[in-house]
């Protein structure tokens, strides 16, 4: 199956324009991260990574319910990464992040990698970088 390239992907994500938390129809999504001119920069500061778990979170229970999350398998992905400054709680402009319900298992087993990213490429705070995923 050809499935042809999304102009604007980020727009398909949840919090979707129209949905439960994002009801503004009439701001697009630009998530950053996807490339140089929007980079994605790291975080250290706990309080920061917590309020973007948070967020996320939140808006998980609110987009997906909050008995999606209850089972103790699932977690809320969210991206940008919490570890970011462009994370969930704050996104510019808001609602500028996208959000799934993942297994545990997945959501920190891929957690486990971006850490081990950042420790072997040497990313302190404020280091920028982007994601590019083929």
């Amino acid at each position: 199956m050809c499935v042809p390239p999304v102009e604007n992907a980020s727009a398909l994500t949840n919090p979707a324009p129209g949905g439960v938390t994002f009801p503004d129809l009439r701001q697009a999504k630009a998530i950053p991260g996807g490339s140089p001119q929007s980079p994605l920069s790291r975080v250290k500061y706990s309080p920061q990574v917590d309020a973007n778990r948070g967020f996320a979170r939140k808006t998980c229970e609110l987009e997906f319910g909050a008995e999606e999350l209850s089972p103790k398998d699932k977690e809320c992905d969210e991206f940008p990464f919490a570890s970011t400054e462009q994370g969930a709680a704050y996104a510019k402009p808001e609602h500028n992040f996208s959000v799934q319900v993942l297994s545990k298992e997945q959501n920190q087993g891929y957690g486990a990698v971006v850490t081990a990213w950042y420790s072997n490429n040497r990313m302190l705070r404020q280091d920028k970088f982007y994601m590019r995923l083929k």
